[in-house]
């Protein structure tokens, strides 16, 4: 669920860091994903600005403010999906209704369905700016996990496929490069020096049914999150793959999750 905080900051923050902020940033633990922010109010020597997140990471608010430049003096929760802190003292708590409960549950699944994210045999160009981002954090993941480097996300089926290559962290460093490639067109901030060699890369064969089914479930997502975004792939009747991939005529690939 979204988590809303409100920061106070040294100083005033910029138009363009809170763009940064808004757009994603790249912290140690790789890039966050695109946050709702606003400027709530200016003094002589702070500012207090509203910043809503999508992830759960440590001190994650305090770091995002940091690496783009600012200041926290002081930051607190504000909001929890649907459910406002209000006047509640730390230490203090009050116990949910069951319709609050329910909607929680509700409102946890249906969350956790639009933040599952793809290695997409579609284009990067067709993403949003949200898809983009979490594309980019996910295939660096994927990165290290085929360089052994974790332990997490080994199972995950859309991995198959760059482990059936010669060079399989070759391969999917090839696609980080067109990721990153989109990103620098957008002028977002993604860091290149985070792909590996792409020595030993090969072409990926896809299938055709793949490739159809990735379009109509991207164009899903888009509507319901972004319209106007929507609006922009009207012309195309049939997507491009991404450069790594060699489509050739199949069904749905057997990994997939094919939603009814």
């Amino acid at each position: 669920m979204d988590k809303g905080y409100l920061v106070r900051i040294r100083g005033q923050a910029s138009p363009s860091q809170l763009k940064h902020l808004q757009m994603g940033v790249e912290l140690e633990d790789g890039m966050t994903a695109p946050a709702q922010v606003s400027l709530v109010r200016e003094s002589d020597h702070n500012c207090w600005i509203s910043i809503t997140i999508h992830e759960g990471r440590y001190r994650q608010v305090r770091r995002m403010c940091e690496a783009v430049g600012l200041t926290v003096v002081r930051l607190k929760r504000s909001r929890y999906g649907f459910l406002e802190i209000g006047e509640l003292k730390p230490g203090q708590y009050r116990e949910l209704s069951s319709t609050e409960v329910e909607r929680c549950s509700r409102e946890s699944g249906s969350r956790y369905e639009d933040l599952i994210v793809r290695l997409w045999t579609l284009h990067p160009k067709y993403l949003d700016q949200k898809g983009l981002v979490a594309l980019w954090r996910e295939a660096l993941l994927a990165q290290a996990v085929l360089r052994g480097q974790t332990r997490g996300y080994v199972h995950h089926p859309q991995l198959i496929r760059f482990r059936e290559t010669a060079v399989p962290e070759a391969s999917i460093a090839a696609y980080l490069q067109e990721v990153y490639r989109e990103a620098l067109k957008r002028g977002y901030a993604f860091d290149r020096n985070k792909i590996g060699p792409t020595d030993g890369a090969e072409p990926l064969a896809a299938t055709s049914g793949q490739l159809e089914y990735e379009w109509g479930h991207l164009r899903e997502k888009l509507r319901a999150r972004s319209p106007s975004w929507l609006d922009n792939l009207e012309s195309f009747s049939f997507p491009d793959p991404h450069p790594l991939f060699r489509i050739v005529p199949g069904p749905v690939a057997d990994w997939e999750h094919v939603r009814p």
